[in-house]
């Protein structure tokens, strides 16, 4: 009976080793493959559209384009281009898809949709200077984040903060936090993880978790519904420099990385695990979180690559926009394989 006692105390022992050898993180690694090509515009987003690449460019450049598409091999496409600029009057500052339709939103606040090879107006955005905040809802419009529960929006006002916002689909409630500027955000095993990046001074990215989103701060005034920021409530008194906010503003969400001196580019899910595409001033990496801070797997581009806008991730979840003052392009996700395309001015 005494040596059964030793049998069994000796399994249970080896059964919990093998158990905690199991449960330890391997990570992933990455093939990472780069190219550039030449590309005389500025870009400002760019997203999957046509089984190529539609990119949203600065309009003053010597073709007066506003929309530039790459076909899947990352060649310029002047028909299609062509097309896609046919009857546009104004600058576009987003774009977006849904439900298989293209969308862009103008310089006017207009909302115009591409069907049948042509632009239609189909929702424009009034600015009412007795309503607060109103010019943040045409960026909050459109959905960048959709699942079986809620449709998520997001705005970015730099400095000044930003906003995550979850509609209920059922009820219709709708749930915020702050979020300056959303980079990304992945549903893992019923966890949300949102990565923010704010591209100004020193720079600053946060991580943070959401189990629930029914447990952030409800948005019950229009005012907060369409303020950036609705979190921070400065006083109408210009010599009180003091900022307040709501109760439970802060409820609902778990704050794993805030940090400065690193930019987030975007996020990816690989094997049920999240990793986070990031950079310093000087060069970019991938690498996951461990112990509540972001630990390097590989060096992947040896310049900085970052974003720092809203865009459309719903329909461009490995698909990332590169724009900075150092390098503009656009990065692809396939798996674990990573593929970097740097735009080149040729002048």
């Amino acid at each position: 009976m005494k040596y059964t006692g030793f049998i069994l105390l000796y399994f249970l022992f080896v059964s919990c080793s093998e158990q905690e050898e199991k449960d330890v993180f391997i990570p992933a690694q990455f093939e990472i493959d780069s190219t550039s090509i030449t590309f005389n515009y500025s870009l400002t987003d760019v997203i999957q559209y046509s089984d190529g690449y539609l990119c949203c460019v600065d309009s003053h450049n010597k073709d007066s384009l506003s929309l530039v598409y790459l076909d899947r091999n990352y060649e310029f496409d002047s028909i299609q281009s062509s097309l896609l600029n046919k009857d546009l009057k104004f600058p576009i500052s987003e774009i977006w898809t849904s439900n298989g339709n293209l969308f862009v939103l103008n310089f006017r606040l207009e909302i115009l949709t591409f069907q049948n090879k042509k632009w239609l107006v189909t929702e424009e955005f009034q600015f009412d200077p007795d309503r607060k905040h109103t010019y943040f809802s045409s960026e909050k419009h459109f959905p960048i984040y959709e699942d079986e529960d809620y449709v998520v929006r997001s705005c970015c006002s730099g400095e000044f903060g930003g906003a995550v916002f979850f509609t209920n689909k059922k009820t219709k409630k709708v749930y915020s936090c702050e979020a300056t500027c959303l980079a990304s955000i992945e549903k893992i095993k019923d966890v949300y993880y949102l990565a923010s990046s704010l591209p100004h001074g020193y720079g600053r990215s946060s991580i943070i978790t959401i189990d629930d989103p029914s447990k952030l701060f409800e948005i019950k005034e229009e005012n907060q519904l369409n303020d950036c920021s609705w979190y921070d409530i400065y006083s109408e008194d210009w010599d009180d420099l003091s900022i307040n906010h709501p109760k439970g503003f802060d409820s609902g969400y778990k704050d794993i990385i805030d940090t400065i001196d690193l930019l987030i580019l975007g996020m990816l899910t690989y094997e049920n695990h999240p990793y986070f595409i990031y950079s310093n001033f000087d060069e970019s990496y991938i690498g996951y979180i461990d112990d509540n801070k972001l630990k390097t797997i590989d060096t992947i581009y040896k310049k900085p690559m970052w974003y720092g806008a809203v865009r459309d991730i719903k329909h461009n979840q490995n698909l990332f926009a590169i724009r900075n003052r150092i390098m503009k392009g656009m990065l692809i996700i396939k798996d674990n394989r990573i593929k970097i395309i740097e735009f080149k001015n040729s002048n």
